[in-house]
């Protein structure tokens, strides 16, 4: 994310912020914000991993059908006009399964409860239905989060398109699992 912060704000207040339902217009500035947030990836991936771009054709296609899902629950959190944090649940037609495809937060809102507003938002939005995600293994302090919001860890390490191994977590609706 291009920042002109040289320090991450631990506290910050969220009174401030605008969280809405992201908007087609939107799509492509939520996934330039995905790209810039995957940068962060550096600091647990190994030498010389690139993070994938996901403001592509394919991906705004995909988004936007999501988007206009039954089974979507996508919330943006906007600092003025910056984008600042993103969550996206979403799913088949069906009334079991979705996943929490992105759930990011711009470093300078880590600590700021932010993360916990957005995640609670859309695990309240589950209802009974079971989730899954998605996370790098290595990355610890999103997998501490997680299980301290009652997603269990399911299964080993697995290859992904991001080309870090990550491991899938599982949860219904708002029990843990």
């Amino acid at each position: 994310m291009t920042s002109n912060r040289t320090a991450p704000v631990l506290v910050r207040p969220l009174a401030g912020l605008r969280v809405r339902t992201p908007q087609p217009d939107d799509v492509p500035a939520l996934l330039d914000f995905l790209t810039d947030g995957l940068q962060g990836y550096r600091s647990f991936a190994p030498p010389g991993w690139v993070p994938p771009v996901q403001n592509t054709a394919a991906k705004v296609q995909r988004t936007l059908a999501e988007l206009a899902g039954a089974r979507t629950h996508s919330r943006m959190a906007v600092d003025g006009s910056e984008v600042v944090g993103f969550v996206h649940l979403c799913g088949p037609d069906s009334p079991v399964d979705v996943r929490l495809r992105y759930l990011f937060v711009a470093e300078p809102w880590w600590g700021t409860g932010l993360a916990q507003e957005l995640h609670d938002g859309a695990v309240a939005a589950l209802g009974d239905r079971r989730a899954r995600l998605f996370t790098p293994d290595a990355h610890a302090r999103a997998r501490r989060f997680y299980e301290r919001r009652g997603w269990r860890r399911h299964g080993d390490p697995q290859g992904s398109p991001l080309g870090l191994p990550v491991v899938e977590y599982r949860r219904t609706g708002g029990a843990p699992t």
